[in-house]
């Protein structure tokens, strides 16, 4: 899960969560204060007005504003006793509403209303039901802090994963800096010694073929360095997209275990290739594809111990195809097995004299990735389902569907 998906989920169980707990205190605050408070305090500060119905949080404001009008009216009758009797009709109304019973809007009945009111007990009820609305207001407040705290703490806690993050990456950028510069280093030494040997005739004759192959092996790995650092910086690019046409993936798999077949006799291993005779058509992009089949099969020769077994195989269940590299060498720790398409790991922590740049599985991964297909490591039992036999201790997979 991206950490988009997961903030955004948490956000939405977290408001759910919320808004549940502030209705059930609203509900029981609503249910004590409108069901059984507030009538008695009504019955005793305003004993004249009875019938009132108090059974959502509506009416309590509507009896705010009743109140409050009352007061204005009380305030207004000995200076504008008309517009004192019109606030007063209007809340007489609004008392109706409400469920009034024990007055009507006949004759002096409102300005004998108004007379029999005790105004001391209006205010006081006035800034009692004021409160109690403050109080019922209180949850929803109390909630919204809650809920607003805790997004705000999410969102720091993802700002600081992704600085950890960023600076892991750092840190693993400028390791793979350095070890690239390591192992240009090697080769351009010997390079350059036996560049100047031939240079300055200090060659025995009949040796100058020997140091002009192990010239050519050294500028082929540090070729093969530079255009591994070329197609991660590509990959991971923005805009960049692969082209796909029908490709015969039987055919494309036998070319590269060709490709690769004098390195795995030279290091004492006699390949195991199942790959059908009839053709299977998949859209792929057949130079990058090829070049994930090729990491795959130079990996297995690179790291692990000469005369491990390697196998090539082609299996198709329905609709989907699979591609396995599998290989007999010592399984991958499961601290390495699970950040291994990333960039700038290596199957060998120690980065011994197999050691690489860290960055073949991780532009296999991401391939694949723009492919639409899969790629993951399967290791011991896990590789039973596959039936290719039981000398093999881990293959990488490709699915593709």
């Amino acid at each position: 899960m991206t950490p988009e998906a997961g903030l955004k989920k948490f956000i939405i169980k977290r408001f759910i969560s919320t808004l549940l707990v502030v209705s059930i205190i609203e509900f029981a605050a609503i249910s004590v204060i409108n069901w059984l408070l507030l009538p008695r305090v009504i019955s005793m500060l305003m004993p004249q007005i009875e019938g009132i119905q108090l059974n959502n949080i509506g009416n309590v404001f509507i009896l705010l504003l009743v109140l409050a009008g009352l007061l204005i009216a009380n305030a207004l009758r000995f200076f504008l006793p008309a517009l004192s009797d019109m606030i007063l009709q209007f809340m007489a109304g609004r008392l109706t509403s409400l469920g009034a019973d024990r007055f009507d809007l006949e004759g002096n009945t409102l300005q004998s209303l108004i007379e029999k009111v005790n105004f001391g007990n209006v205010t006081l009820l006035f800034f009692l039901i004021l409160l109690i609305v403050l109080l019922l207001v209180a949850p929803y407040v109390a909630g919204v802090t809650w809920f607003s705290a805790s997004v705000v703490k999410r969102f720091r806690e993802l700002e600081k994963q992704r600085e950890e993050e960023q600076k892991e990456e750092e840190r693993k950028r400028y390791l793979m800096i350095s070890d690239i510069v390591h192992d240009l280093k090697t080769p351009m030494t010997t390079v350059s010694g036996y560049a100047q040997a031939l240079s300055d005739g200090m060659v025995k004759e009949g040796s100058e073929q020997e140091y002009l192959d192990a010239i050519k092996a050294k500028t082929g790995r540090m070729n093969e360095i530079v255009m591994m650092l070329f197609d991660y910086v590509k990959l991971d690019s923005q805009g960049y997209s692969i082209t796909k046409t029908k490709t015969d993936l039987c055919e494309l798999v036998r070319e590269c275990v060709a490709d690769h077949y004098t390195d795995m006799e030279n290091s004492g291993c006699e390949p195991e290739v199942d790959i059908p005779e009839e053709e299977i058509i998949i859209d792929a992009d057949r130079m990058q594809f090829g070049r994930v089949i090729n990491n795959l099969i130079t990996n297995a020769i690179r790291h692990n111990p000469d005369g491990t077994d390697i196998g090539i195989f082609i299996r198709t269940d329905g609709d989907e195809k699979r591609v396995l590299v599998a290989d007999s060498g010592v399984p991958i720790d499961k601290a390495t097995a699970d950040e291994l398409f990333e960039a700038f790991v290596t199957g060998d922590r120690s980065r011994g004299s197999s050691g690489g740049t860290g960055l073949g599985l991780f532009i296999s991964h991401k391939i694949c990735e723009m492919h639409g297909y899969t790629i993951r490591l399967v290791q011991s039992d896990d590789l039973l389902r596959y039936s290719i036999g039981n000398k093999y201790k881990k293959a990488f997979v490709i699915v593709i569907e």
